[in-house]
């Protein structure tokens, strides 16, 4: 545990979760922000199979969720999901049992009701799962919003008013907390308007 983490021990820890991309995508700036803060902060991986898969994306979350509480010695973790990570980590929270063990979710331009992008993608040989995945009204959209959100967590989707990937609708959580900002969807990354709004609703 660094310096930070001793100094705010009551502050739980952050993992953040990536969007889609076929490379990593840089997410430094956030995660210092948050360690500024006093959080213990860790950004998942990247993995070309997690971006291949919502369902495996979710699985990386969870162990790597877990692995960060214990480190931490942490009762929960916040996640904070970005784009498809978004969606991924709420894979995780309602379908692999994670729910217990998170303080604060907050989808950050998450295609929670799909992405009429994601239809380029499924032409492709690597990236057709996904693509069929996030799609507006997909099987698998479908399935993940069959039942509420389970009890435990605080639930948050910020969306961003000039988001042409995920436009506001598309990002709405049924049960979640929204707010929105003035950002495009690579801008989530960048502005540190995102920060300010999302550190007093984190544990």
């Amino acid at each position: 545990m660094d310096q930070r983490d001793r100094r705010s021990p009551r502050r739980l820890p952050v993992l953040i979760a990536n969007g889609f991309a076929p490379f990593p995508i840089p997410l430094h700036l956030v995660r210092d922000r948050f360690r500024a803060l006093g959080h213990r902060t860790h950004v998942v991986p990247f993995r070309m199979k997690d971006m291949m898969d919502v369902e495996a994306f979710a699985e990386h979350i969870v162990r790597d969720a877990r692995k960060l509480r214990l480190q931490a010695n942490a009762s929960r973790v916040n996640i904070l999901g970005f784009s498809m990570g978004g969606v991924a980590s709420l894979y995780a929270i309602k379908r692999l049992d994670l729910a217990a063990e998170v303080a604060t979710f907050a989808g950050l331009g998450s295609p929670f009701h799909g992405a009429t992008l994601s239809w380029f993608a499924v032409p492709s040989a690597v990236f057709s799962l996904t693509g069929l995945q996030l799609v507006p009204n997909s099987s698998f959209l479908r399935k993940l919003h069959d039942d509420p959100l389970p009890p435990g967590p605080r639930y948050v989707s910020v969306a961003g008013t000039n988001d042409l990937v995920c436009p506001p609708h598309t990002a709405c959580l049924d049960g979640a907390e929204q707010h929105e900002l003035p950002l495009g969807h690579a801008e989530f990354i960048l502005d540190r308007s995102l920060v300010e709004l999302l550190a007093p609703l984190l544990g």
